[in-house]
């Protein structure tokens, strides 16, 4: 899921860096490292994952929609 955010992030015009880390693949706890060039990094963080999050729920009742 880091790996999208960060994926996402880099897309945007206002991002100058975006990556993220994981200590340990199996019980680490990825980071998320976020430069902006002006707007809140915090801000675009939540607004990336509340659109990533909206398409999960699209895709979801997609799914759902063909499976009836």
């Amino acid at each position: 899921l880091a790996q999208l955010i960060a994926e996402r992030l880099t897309k945007d015009s206002d991002v100058e860096f975006a990556a993220f880390k994981k200590e340990h693949p199996i019980i680490g706890v990825p980071k998320i490292y976020l430069k902006t060039k002006k707007n809140s990094p915090v801000k675009l963080l939540l607004e990336t994952i509340s659109q990533i999050k909206e398409e999960v729920s699209d895709f979801k009742k997609q799914i759902q929609s063909i499976s009836k």
